[in-house]
Protein backbone atom coordinates (compact mmCIF):
# COMPACT_ATOMS: atom_id res chain seq x y z
CA UNK A 1 0.00 0.00 0.00
CA UNK A 2 3.09 2.33 -0.31
CA UNK A 3 2.74 3.67 2.92
CA UNK A 4 5.99 5.18 3.46
CA UNK A 5 5.58 7.37 0.19
CA UNK A 6 2.24 8.67 1.26
CA UNK A 7 3.69 9.65 4.55
CA UNK A 8 6.63 11.39 3.74
CA UNK A 9 5.99 12.24 0.04
CA UNK A 10 4.09 15.35 -1.54
CA UNK A 11 1.01 14.15 -0.54
CA UNK A 12 1.68 14.69 3.63
CA UNK A 13 2.17 18.38 2.56
CA UNK A 14 0.02 18.68 0.90
CA UNK A 15 -2.75 17.54 3.67
CA UNK A 16 -0.87 19.43 6.18
CA UNK A 17 -1.02 22.79 4.58
CA UNK A 18 -4.84 22.53 3.48
CA UNK A 19 -5.32 21.64 7.86
CA UNK A 20 -4.49 24.87 8.91
CA UNK A 21 -3.60 22.73 12.15
CA UNK A 22 -2.05 24.89 14.73
CA UNK A 23 0.27 22.77 17.06
CA UNK A 24 0.84 25.63 19.53
CA UNK A 25 -0.07 25.19 23.39
CA UNK A 26 -0.11 21.44 22.85
CA UNK A 27 2.22 18.97 25.38
CA UNK A 28 4.93 16.88 23.05
CA UNK A 29 2.82 13.90 23.84
CA UNK A 30 -0.29 15.73 22.44
CA UNK A 31 1.66 17.68 19.71
CA UNK A 32 2.89 13.67 18.81
CA UNK A 33 -0.27 12.52 18.25
CA UNK A 34 -2.06 15.61 16.21
CA UNK A 35 0.90 14.66 14.01
CA UNK A 36 0.61 11.13 14.17
CA UNK A 37 -2.94 11.33 13.13
CA UNK A 38 -2.57 14.39 10.42
CA UNK A 39 0.23 11.72 8.81
CA UNK A 40 -1.82 8.87 8.82
CA UNK A 41 -4.78 10.88 7.50
CA UNK A 42 -2.92 11.46 4.61
CA UNK A 43 -2.06 8.49 3.68
CA UNK A 44 -5.76 7.34 3.90
CA UNK A 45 -6.73 10.23 1.51
CA UNK A 46 -4.34 9.12 -0.97
CA UNK A 47 -4.97 5.39 -0.32
CA UNK A 48 -8.86 6.66 -0.98
CA UNK A 49 -7.53 8.21 -3.88
CA UNK A 50 -6.06 5.35 -5.60
CA UNK A 51 -8.91 2.66 -4.32
CA UNK A 52 -12.09 3.07 -2.49
CA UNK A 53 -13.92 0.28 -0.36
CA UNK A 54 -17.37 -0.07 -1.52
CA UNK A 55 -19.36 0.78 1.14
CA UNK A 56 -23.25 0.03 1.40
CA UNK A 57 -25.39 1.20 4.55
CA UNK A 58 -28.81 0.63 3.84
CA UNK A 59 -29.91 1.45 7.57
CA UNK A 60 -28.29 5.04 6.89
CA UNK A 61 -32.26 6.39 7.50
CA UNK A 62 -32.89 4.62 10.74
CA UNK A 63 -29.66 6.48 12.15
CA UNK A 64 -27.13 4.02 11.89
CA UNK A 65 -24.47 5.79 10.39
CA UNK A 66 -21.60 4.25 8.94
CA UNK A 67 -17.96 6.29 8.27
CA UNK A 68 -15.50 4.86 6.33
CA UNK A 69 -11.93 6.27 5.72
CA UNK A 70 -12.94 8.68 3.28
CA UNK A 71 -15.61 10.27 5.23
CA UNK A 72 -15.29 13.90 7.05
CA UNK A 73 -15.38 12.61 10.78
CA UNK A 74 -13.73 9.34 10.29
CA UNK A 75 -10.12 9.74 11.98
CA UNK A 76 -11.32 12.40 14.93
CA UNK A 77 -13.58 8.83 15.77
CA UNK A 78 -10.87 6.98 15.56
CA UNK A 79 -8.49 9.02 17.29
CA UNK A 80 -10.57 8.27 20.57
CA UNK A 81 -10.74 5.36 20.54
CA UNK A 82 -6.98 4.26 19.91
CA UNK A 83 -4.11 5.68 21.20
CA UNK A 84 -1.02 6.91 19.31
CA UNK A 85 0.73 3.47 19.55
CA UNK A 86 -2.45 1.44 18.41
CA UNK A 87 -3.52 3.77 15.85
CA UNK A 88 0.35 3.35 14.53
CA UNK A 89 -0.10 -0.44 14.52
CA UNK A 90 -3.76 -0.45 13.34
CA UNK A 91 -2.50 1.92 10.58
CA UNK A 92 -2.47 -0.64 7.66
CA UNK A 93 -6.09 -1.23 8.24
CA UNK A 94 -7.88 1.33 8.71
CA UNK A 95 -8.56 2.17 5.05
CA UNK A 96 -10.66 -1.30 5.24
CA UNK A 97 -12.13 0.12 8.64
CA UNK A 98 -15.63 1.67 9.46
CA UNK A 99 -16.67 3.46 12.72
CA UNK A 100 -20.67 3.57 13.62
CA UNK A 101 -21.71 5.53 15.73
CA UNK A 102 -25.52 4.79 17.16
CA UNK A 103 -27.93 7.87 16.40
CA UNK A 104 -30.73 5.22 16.35
CA UNK A 105 -32.36 6.88 19.96
CA UNK A 106 -32.18 3.45 20.91
CA UNK A 107 -29.33 1.06 22.68
CA UNK A 108 -28.38 -0.93 20.05
CA UNK A 109 -27.82 -5.32 21.28
CA UNK A 110 -26.10 -6.30 18.84
CA UNK A 111 -24.90 -5.44 14.79
CA UNK A 112 -23.59 -7.17 12.09
CA UNK A 113 -21.33 -5.75 9.27
CA UNK A 114 -20.40 -8.10 5.79
CA UNK A 115 -16.76 -7.66 4.45
CA UNK A 116 -16.73 -9.33 0.51
CA UNK A 117 -13.61 -10.45 -1.28
CA UNK A 118 -15.13 -10.19 -4.93
CA UNK A 119 -11.13 -11.41 -6.04
CA UNK A 120 -10.91 -13.92 -3.79
CA UNK A 121 -12.68 -17.05 -4.35
CA UNK A 122 -13.54 -19.64 -1.69
CA UNK A 123 -13.60 -23.22 -2.73
CA UNK A 124 -17.18 -23.04 -3.11
CA UNK A 125 -16.70 -20.80 -6.16
CA UNK A 126 -18.25 -17.95 -4.26
CA UNK A 127 -16.45 -14.47 -3.16
CA UNK A 128 -15.02 -14.99 0.34
CA UNK A 129 -16.71 -12.95 3.32
CA UNK A 130 -16.37 -12.67 6.54
CA UNK A 131 -19.44 -11.48 8.87
CA UNK A 132 -18.30 -9.38 12.10
CA UNK A 133 -21.24 -8.93 14.46
CA UNK A 134 -20.58 -7.47 18.07
CA UNK A 135 -23.07 -8.16 20.70
CA UNK A 136 -23.09 -9.48 23.76
CA UNK A 137 -24.01 -13.08 23.02
CA UNK A 138 -26.61 -13.14 25.41
CA UNK A 139 -28.82 -11.72 28.09
CA UNK A 140 -27.33 -8.26 28.98
CA UNK A 141 -28.16 -4.77 30.69
CA UNK A 142 -27.70 -1.64 29.31
CA UNK A 143 -23.74 -1.18 30.24
CA UNK A 144 -23.42 -4.10 27.76
CA UNK A 145 -24.54 -2.58 24.80
CA UNK A 146 -24.16 0.01 22.23
CA UNK A 147 -25.71 3.44 23.87
CA UNK A 148 -27.58 5.86 22.08
CA UNK A 149 -24.77 8.66 20.77
CA UNK A 150 -21.93 5.82 21.16
CA UNK A 151 -19.51 4.92 18.44
CA UNK A 152 -17.90 1.58 17.37
CA UNK A 153 -14.80 1.02 15.08
CA UNK A 154 -15.38 -2.12 13.14
CA UNK A 155 -12.05 -3.60 11.43
CA UNK A 156 -11.93 -6.46 8.90
CA UNK A 157 -9.77 -8.14 11.43
CA UNK A 158 -12.70 -10.11 13.92
CA UNK A 159 -10.37 -9.70 16.87
CA UNK A 160 -9.47 -5.88 16.57
CA UNK A 161 -12.34 -3.88 17.50
CA UNK A 162 -13.04 -0.75 19.74
CA UNK A 163 -15.88 0.86 21.09
CA UNK A 164 -16.96 3.66 23.38
CA UNK A 165 -19.62 1.69 25.07
CA UNK A 166 -21.68 5.33 25.63
CA UNK A 167 -21.68 8.37 24.60
CA UNK A 168 -19.47 10.06 27.08
CA UNK A 169 -16.82 7.71 25.35
CA UNK A 170 -16.41 5.22 28.46
CA UNK A 171 -14.11 2.82 26.57
CA UNK A 172 -16.25 -0.45 27.03
CA UNK A 173 -14.67 -2.88 24.23
CA UNK A 174 -10.85 -2.22 24.58
CA UNK A 175 -9.02 -3.79 21.38
CA UNK A 176 -5.46 -5.97 21.32
CA UNK A 177 -2.07 -4.25 21.15
CA UNK A 178 1.53 -5.74 20.59
CA UNK A 179 2.58 -9.03 18.95
CA UNK A 180 -0.78 -10.18 19.06
CA UNK A 181 -3.03 -7.36 17.05
CA UNK A 182 0.31 -7.79 14.58
CA UNK A 183 -0.17 -11.31 14.09
CA UNK A 184 -3.56 -10.43 13.48
CA UNK A 185 -3.14 -7.81 10.87
CA UNK A 186 -0.22 -9.41 8.97
CA UNK A 187 -2.16 -12.15 6.85
CA UNK A 188 -5.24 -9.62 6.45
CA UNK A 189 -2.13 -7.43 4.41
CA UNK A 190 -0.80 -10.73 2.84
CA UNK A 191 -4.72 -11.52 1.51
CA UNK A 192 -6.20 -8.38 0.89
CA UNK A 193 -4.35 -5.10 2.26
CA UNK A 194 -2.60 -4.48 -1.35
CA UNK A 195 -5.18 -1.85 -2.34
CA UNK A 196 -5.31 -4.26 -5.48
CA UNK A 197 -8.06 -6.67 -4.79
CA UNK A 198 -11.37 -5.05 -3.87
CA UNK A 199 -12.77 -4.93 -0.96
CA UNK A 200 -16.69 -4.11 0.13
CA UNK A 201 -18.14 -3.43 3.27
CA UNK A 202 -22.22 -3.56 4.62
CA UNK A 203 -23.95 -3.08 7.23
CA UNK A 204 -26.29 -5.87 7.30
CA UNK A 205 -28.51 -5.59 10.45
CA UNK A 206 -29.14 -4.30 13.92
CA UNK A 207 -30.98 -5.53 16.59
CA UNK A 208 -32.27 -3.57 19.05
CA UNK A 209 -33.06 -3.96 23.08
CA UNK A 210 -36.20 -5.36 22.85
CA UNK A 211 -34.90 -7.93 20.23
CA UNK A 212 -36.68 -6.15 17.14
CA UNK A 213 -34.54 -6.29 14.26
CA UNK A 214 -33.74 -3.71 10.64
CA UNK A 215 -31.59 -4.17 7.84
CA UNK A 216 -31.58 -6.98 4.82
CA UNK A 217 -29.57 -9.32 7.24
CA UNK A 218 -27.72 -11.22 4.64
CA UNK A 219 -25.84 -12.88 7.34
CA UNK A 220 -28.93 -14.46 8.54
CA UNK A 221 -28.03 -12.48 12.13
CA UNK A 222 -31.04 -13.23 13.45
CA UNK A 223 -31.51 -16.91 12.36
CA UNK A 224 -27.80 -17.35 14.58
CA UNK A 225 -29.04 -16.05 17.30
CA UNK A 226 -32.38 -17.39 17.58
CA UNK A 227 -31.00 -20.85 17.07
CA UNK A 228 -28.97 -20.13 19.72
CA UNK A 229 -31.95 -18.79 21.88
CA UNK A 230 -33.83 -21.87 20.73
CA UNK A 231 -30.82 -24.73 21.66
CA UNK A 232 -30.61 -23.24 25.08
CA UNK A 233 -34.28 -23.78 25.70
CA UNK A 234 -34.56 -27.11 24.12
CA UNK A 235 -31.27 -28.74 25.93
CA UNK A 236 -33.09 -27.60 29.56
CA UNK A 237 -36.26 -29.28 28.34
CA UNK A 238 -34.53 -32.50 27.20
CA UNK A 239 -32.43 -32.93 30.54
CA UNK A 240 -35.04 -30.64 32.83
CA UNK A 241 -36.18 -33.76 34.84
CA UNK A 242 -32.96 -36.53 34.51
CA UNK A 243 -30.42 -36.60 37.94
CA UNK A 244 -27.56 -38.91 38.90
CA UNK A 245 -26.00 -41.04 36.46
CA UNK A 246 -28.82 -40.45 33.67
CA UNK A 247 -28.13 -36.56 33.81
CA UNK A 248 -24.48 -37.02 33.63
CA UNK A 249 -24.39 -39.15 30.60
CA UNK A 250 -26.59 -37.11 28.95
CA UNK A 251 -24.71 -33.89 29.22
CA UNK A 252 -21.58 -35.87 28.37
CA UNK A 253 -23.17 -36.70 25.04
CA UNK A 254 -24.43 -33.45 23.96
CA UNK A 255 -21.58 -31.43 24.75
CA UNK A 256 -19.03 -33.81 22.46
CA UNK A 257 -21.94 -34.03 19.96
CA UNK A 258 -24.73 -30.95 20.26
CA UNK A 259 -28.10 -31.60 19.17
CA UNK A 260 -29.60 -32.16 15.92
CA UNK A 261 -32.50 -29.50 15.27
CA UNK A 262 -35.39 -32.20 15.81
CA UNK A 263 -34.44 -31.97 19.40
CA UNK A 264 -32.47 -35.73 19.13
CA UNK A 265 -28.90 -36.34 18.94
CA UNK A 266 -27.76 -38.15 15.95
CA UNK A 267 -24.45 -37.69 16.03
CA UNK A 268 -21.67 -40.62 16.14
CA UNK A 269 -18.53 -40.92 17.86
CA UNK A 270 -16.49 -39.52 14.90
CA UNK A 271 -14.86 -36.49 13.41
CA UNK A 272 -17.10 -36.00 10.23
CA UNK A 273 -20.24 -35.54 12.72
CA UNK A 274 -18.42 -33.30 15.49
CA UNK A 275 -17.83 -31.21 12.64
CA UNK A 276 -20.96 -30.83 11.08
CA UNK A 277 -22.04 -29.90 14.08
CA UNK A 278 -20.16 -27.08 14.95
CA UNK A 279 -20.91 -25.93 11.81
CA UNK A 280 -24.73 -25.62 13.15
CA UNK A 281 -24.83 -22.51 15.35
CA UNK A 282 -28.04 -24.67 17.21
CA UNK A 283 -25.66 -27.63 17.83
CA UNK A 284 -23.20 -25.61 18.98
CA UNK A 285 -24.80 -23.37 21.57
CA UNK A 286 -26.02 -27.24 22.51
CA UNK A 287 -22.85 -28.35 23.19
CA UNK A 288 -20.88 -25.46 24.51
CA UNK A 289 -24.41 -25.44 27.68
CA UNK A 290 -24.02 -28.78 27.83
CA UNK A 291 -20.53 -28.32 28.77
CA UNK A 292 -20.96 -25.49 30.96
CA UNK A 293 -23.36 -27.41 32.93
CA UNK A 294 -20.91 -30.54 32.94
CA UNK A 295 -18.13 -28.57 34.35
CA UNK A 296 -20.64 -27.78 36.95
CA UNK A 297 -21.80 -31.11 37.58
CA UNK A 298 -18.17 -32.27 38.06
CA UNK A 299 -16.62 -29.53 39.80
CA UNK A 300 -19.46 -28.38 42.46
CA UNK A 301 -22.01 -31.05 42.47
CA UNK A 302 -25.61 -31.69 40.89
CA UNK A 303 -26.95 -29.03 42.91
CA UNK A 304 -24.94 -26.52 40.90
CA UNK A 305 -26.11 -27.75 37.97
CA UNK A 306 -29.56 -27.71 38.55
CA UNK A 307 -28.95 -24.57 39.76
CA UNK A 308 -27.79 -23.35 36.13
CA UNK A 309 -29.90 -24.96 34.75
CA UNK A 310 -32.96 -22.81 36.51
CA UNK A 311 -31.38 -19.94 35.51
CA UNK A 312 -30.91 -20.97 32.18
CA UNK A 313 -34.80 -21.67 32.13
CA UNK A 314 -36.08 -18.65 33.53
CA UNK A 315 -33.33 -15.89 31.54
CA UNK A 316 -35.32 -13.92 29.01
CA UNK A 317 -32.65 -12.56 26.04
CA UNK A 318 -35.16 -9.95 25.08
CA UNK A 319 -38.66 -9.31 26.35
CA UNK A 320 -42.12 -10.87 25.12
CA UNK A 321 -40.99 -13.83 23.57
CA UNK A 322 -37.65 -14.26 23.76
CA UNK A 323 -36.49 -14.26 20.70
CA UNK A 324 -35.30 -11.82 17.88
CA UNK A 325 -37.84 -10.25 15.12
CA UNK A 326 -38.04 -8.20 12.88
CA UNK A 327 -39.30 -4.01 13.44
CA UNK A 328 -42.84 -3.79 12.27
Amino acid sequence: MRLGRCFYGAEQSHVLARSNYSFKGLSPLHHRFALLSLLIFAWLQSFAAEQHMILKNPLKDAGFTVLDSTSTGFMAEVQKLLDPDLLTQASPILPYSLVIKNDTGQYVWGFSVIYAYPDSIAPSGKPRRAIISPSPGGPAGRTRMLAPGATFLITPISGFLASSGDASGNLKVIPVRGKDLASLIEPFKESHGNGVQRVEASAEAVIFEDGTLIGPDEGKMMNRINDKIRARRDLIDLIGNLRGDELRAKLSLYSEHGMSDEHLTTATANSRSVVEAVANSYSLQAMIIAASLLSALRQEGESAALKQMDQIRSTKWFPDTGLVRRKQ
